[in-house]
């Protein structure tokens, strides 16, 4: 399954790479196009991934990456 967040904090291809490194490391999710000029991630995922599990793997809500779903 495929959704798309809203993504922010990501102003530049480090940023974009670094959301992308991060997600991936959840065992569930299997591609992440992240996109600092829409502030979006494509999220791809073999099971639905609760946002606060994706938020925790971009570093809890301290994060300079915030994500959420769209609405």
């Amino acid at each position: 399954m495929k959704h798309t967040y809203n993504v922010t904090g990501m102003t530049c291809s480090g940023c974009e790479n670094a959301v992308k490194t991060k997600l991936m490391s959840i065992p569930e999710i299997t591609e992440v196009i992240p996109s600092k000029d829409t502030k979006t991630a494509v999220i791809t995922m073999d099971k639905h991934v609760a946002t606060d599990k994706l938020q925790e793997a971009l570093g809890g809500t301290n994060s300079n990456y915030q994500i959420s779903e769209q609405i």
